[in-house]
C-alpha cells in the first residue's frame, strides 16, 4: 500500500510539473543541454467521449418476441508527459495517465439493469545512465478498460505491471528484466484475477556478425483464482502455476560469397508445475548449404518432448532436401522425410518423398505456368488400446460455416472446447455446436455464447483407432494457368488427388480417397476481375460434390477524394448420396451468395466519409440470411476529432430472425 501511495504521490508531483495553468507544448531546446533538477521536455493531453447505442429486436421460431437496448458512456481525461532530471543521460522519464468514468444501461424486455464504474490508469518509465555501460529502466504502468459485448455487461479489464531491467552493454550484452503482473477480468458471471512474478536472464555473444549465440532463462510464478458466480452458489478453482523456461539459440553463417551456408540450432527446456502441469523439451538443427547459383540443399533434425499428467508426446522429425534451378524455365525441388512418435497407448513411423517441379513459359499466345507436386507417404501405427486422444487442435470457428475437425471417427461425448490457456472450458450447445457428416465432426459457434469472432479456441477429443495398421498415402497436386495476350482471359485447371491404401494390418476406419478438379476462367480488364469456375470434389469418407460459381471484385478509383471497391459471389453446390449420409431435407445441397460495396470520399480536407454494405445468405444445408449496412464520418479540425458510426444489420438463422441498429461516437479535444 505504502508502494503504491508513493507511486501516486510521484505521479502527482510530475503531473503538476508537466501541465501548469498555462500549459501549452514546450518548443524543443536548441543548443546546450540544461542541466536542471526537473526539465519538462513535451507535454499533452485530450479530453474525450464517446461510446454507443445499440438496440436489437429478434422474434423467434416458437413465436416469442425479444427487445434489447444498450446505452454506453465513456468520458476521461489523457495526460502525457516526457522529461529529464538533471540530465538526460542520467534520468529521461515519460509519464501518462487517464481518468474516465463510465455508464451503461441495459434494457430487455421489461427488465432494466445500470452499471456505473471508473477508468484510473497511468504509464510511467524512466532510463537511467542510458550513456553508460550499464543502464536500467524502471516502470510501473495501469490500465483499465471496459470491453464491449453486445447487449450485456461489459467486461472489465484490470492490467498493472511494476518493475525493472537491468541492462549491460558490450559484445556480450546482459539483461536481467524483474516485474510485477496483475490482471483481472470480471463480468457478472466469472471473475478471474492474476497475479505473476516474472523474471527474465538473457545473455548473447555478438562479437561476430555472422556467429550469434543467446541463452534467455525464463521464470513465471502466477496465482490465479478463477470464481464463477451463479444464480444462488458460486465456485471458486485455484489455476495457479509456476513455470521455468530455458532456451538457447544459436546461428552460424560460412562461407565465401553473398549467399552464405547457414547453421541454426535451438533448444528449449519448459517445466510448468501446478494448473496444467507440463513438461516439455524441443531441440532442432537445421543446416541450409549453397552449393551453386542454381543448387541449394538442406538438413533438418528436431526432438520433441511433451508431458501431460494423461499424455505423453516423443516425436523425433528428420528432413533433407534440395531445390535446382534449370535453364530460366524450370524449378524442381525434391524432400524426404521420416517421423518416429511415441505416445500413450501406441507408437507411429512415417516415411515420405516428395517433388515439387515449376515451369513457366512464354508461348506465341501467352505465359503459361504449370506446377506439379508428387508426394508418397508410408505410415504405420501400433495402439495398444481402442482409442487415442488428440489434444489442443487449433481452430478459429464461424457462426456461419462449420469447420471440419481434422481427424475422423471422433467418438460421441469426448468434444472439449477450451480457450488458449486452458483456463476456461466452453459449453456445448451454449458456447459451440457439433455436427456429424460422414466419418467426421464438425463444430460451429454459437453467437450468444462466450466464444468471440476471431478467437482461437483448443479443440480435444477422442477417436476410434484400429490396433495396428500399416498404409501408404499418394498425392498429386497439378496447377496450370495460361493468361492470353490478344483478350483479358486467364484459363486455368487445378487437380488434387490423395489416396490412403491399406497395406498391412487393420483397417483403422479412416483412409480415404479424395480427388478435386476445378475448371476456371479469369477476366481481368480494367479493375474488373471475374471468375467463373466449375469443382467436382469425390471423396469416401464425406459427402462427394459439384459446385458452379461466379465471383466478382471491381476497384476503381472515381475521383482523386473517392473510391469505390464492389465484389461479390454466387455459388451452387450439390452433394451426392444425402440420404447416405443423413443430411436431411435440403441437405443435398447448399446455395451461397455473397455481396459488398466499399466506398471512401474525402469530401474536405478535414472530412472523410466511409460507407460499406455487406450481405451474405447461405440456403440447403445452412439457411442464414445477413445485411449490414455501415456509415463513418471522421472530422480532424484543429485540435478537434469527431467520429460517428451508424450501422444497421438485419439477419435471419434457420427460425429465429431480427434486425439491430447502433450508434457510435468518439470526440476528442487535444490540448
Amino acid at each position: 500500500m505504502r508502494s503504491a501511495r508513493w507511486i501516486l504521490g510521484l505521479a502527482g508531483a510530475l503531473a503538476a510539473a508537466a501541465w501548469p495553468a498555462t500549459a501549452r507544448a514546450a518548443e524543443p531546446d536548441a543548443g546546450p543541454v540544461q542541466i536542471v533538477p526537473l526539465k519538462v521536455l513535451t507535454r499533452s493531453g485530450n479530453l474525450y467521449v464517446r461510446g454507443s447505442m445499440k438496440q436489437k429486436k429478434e422474434t423467434f421460431g416458437g413465436g416469442s418476441d425479444s427487445n434489447q437496448k444498450d446505452t454506453y458512456l465513456e468520458e476521461g481525461v489523457d495526460l502525457q508527459s516526457t522529461g529529464y532530471i538533471y540530465h538526460p543521460n542520467l534520468m529521461e522519464w515519460f509519464a501518462a495517465f487517464r481518468l474516465g468514468l463510465t455508464q451503461q444501461q441495459i434494457d430487455l424486455n421489461e427488465t432494466q439493469e445500470k452499471f456505473r464504474g471508473t477508468l484510473l490508469g497511468f504509464d510511467l518509465s524512466g532510463l537511467l545512465l542510458q550513456k553508460k555501460r550499464v543502464s536500467a529502466r524502471v516502470f510501473a504502468s495501469r490500465t483499465q478498460n471496459q470491453v464491449d459485448r453486445n447487449f450485456a455487461a461489459r467486461l472489465e479489464v484490470i492490467q498493472s505491471r511494476f518493475g525493472v531491467e537491468l541492462i549491460r552493454r558490450g559484445k556480450f550484452p546482459i539483461t536481467l528484466l524483474l516485474e510485477q503482473l496483475g490482471l483481472t477480468e470480471k463480468d457478472e458471471q466469472r471473475n478471474d484475477d492474476q497475479t505473476s512474478r516474472h523474471a527474465r536472464f538473457t545473455v548473447s555473444d555478438q562479437r561476430n556478425s555472422d556467429h550469434f549465440t543467446e541463452l534467455i532463462l525464463d521464470l513465471l510464478d502466477v496465482t490465479e483464482t478463477i470464481t464463477n458466480i451463479g444464480d444462488t452458489t458460486s465456485t471458486t478453482e485455484d489455476a495457479s502455476y509456476r513455470q521455468l523456461e530455458a532456451l538457447l539459440n544459436t546461428v552460424h553463417r560460412f562461407g565465401s560469397g553473398t549467399e552464405k551456408n547457414r547453421f541454426a540450432a535451438s533448444g528449449r527446456l519448459r517445466d510448468r508445475t501446478g494448473y496444467f502441469p507440463e513438461r516439455e523439451m524441443d531441440l532442432d538443427a537445421s543446416l541450409d548449404l549453397v552449393h551453386s547459383p542454381t543448387l541449394t540443399s538442406f538438413y533438418h533434425a528436431a526432438y520433441h518432448d511433451n508431458r501431460t499428467d494423461t499424455d505423453q508426446d516423443k516425436t523425433t522429425t528428420l528432413d533433407a532436401g534440395f531445390a535446382k534451378q534449370i535453364y530460366e524455365s524450370l524449378n524442381i525441388a525434391g524432400r524426404g522425410n521420416w517421423t518416429s512418435s511415441q505416445f500413450i497407448g501406441g507408437t507411429q513411423k512415417i516415411v515420405g518423398l516428395f517433388t515439387d517441379l515449376q515451369y513457366h513459359k512464354k508461348t506465341p499466345i501467352g505465359p503459361y505456368t504449370s506446377q506439379l507436386s508428387l508426394g508418397w507417404q508410408r505410415e504405420q501405427e501400433q495402439n495398444a488400446g481402442s482409442t487415442r486422444v488428440v489434444r489442443d487442435e487449433s481452430h478459429t470457428l464461424d457462426d456461419v460455416t462449420f469447420t471440419q475437425l481434422m481427424q475422423a471417427n471422433v467418438i460421441s461425448g469426448t468434444v472439449q472446447v477450451t480457450n488458449a490457456d486452458h483456463t476456461q472450458t466452453y459449453v456445448l450447445d451454449s458456447d459451440y455446436e457439433l455436427q456429424t457428416t460422414g466419418a467426421f465432426t464438425e463444430i460451429r459457434r454459437k453467437t450468444t455464447g462466450d466464444i468471440a469472432a476471431d478467437q482461437a479456441v483448443l479443440v480435444t477429443y477422442s477417436i476410434a483407432v484400429a490396433g495396428d495398421s500399416t498404409f501408404d498415402t499418394t498425392t498429386l497436386t497439378w496447377n496450370n494457368r495460361l493468361a492470353l495476350e490478344k483478350v483479358p482471359l486467364t484459363p486455368y485447371y487445378n487437380i488434387h488427388r490423395r489416396a490412403d491404401k491399406l497395406t498391412g494390418g487393420q483397417d483403422p476406419g479412416n483412409l480415404d480417397t479424395q480427388t478435386t478438379q476445378l475448371f476456371g476462367l479469369q477476366l481481368d480488364w480494367k479493375g474488373l476481375i471475374v471468375n467463373v469456375e466449375h469443382e467436382t470434389r469425390d471423396q469416401m469418407l464425406y459427402p462427394s460434390s459439384v459446385a458452379d460459381r461466379v465471383r466478382a471484385r471491381y476497384q476503381h478509383r472515381l475521383t482523386r477524394d473517392a473510391d469505390l471497391s464492389l465484389g461479390g459471389l454466387i455459388e451452387k453446390l450439390t452433394y451426392d448420396s444425402a440420404a447416405r449420409y443423413n443430411l436431411g431435407p435440403n441437405g443435398d445441397r447448399l446455395d451461397t451468395t455473397t455481396a459488398f460495396a466499399r466506398t471512401t470520399i474525402r469530401l474536405r480536407n478535414s472530412l472523410l466519409l466511409r460507407l460499406s454494405a455487406d450481405y451474405i445468405k447461405t440456403q440447403g444445408r445452412t439457411n442464414d440470411e445477413r445485411a449490414e449496412f455501415k456509415g463513418q464520418l471522421e472530422w480532424n479540425y484543429r485540435n478537434i476529432e469527431l467520429s460517428v458510426e451508424a450501422r444497421q444489420n438485419f439477419y435471419q438463422h434457420e427460425q429465429n430472425k431480427g434486425n439491430e441498429q447502433a450508434i457510435l461516437f468518439s470526440i476528442k479535444r487535444r490540448f
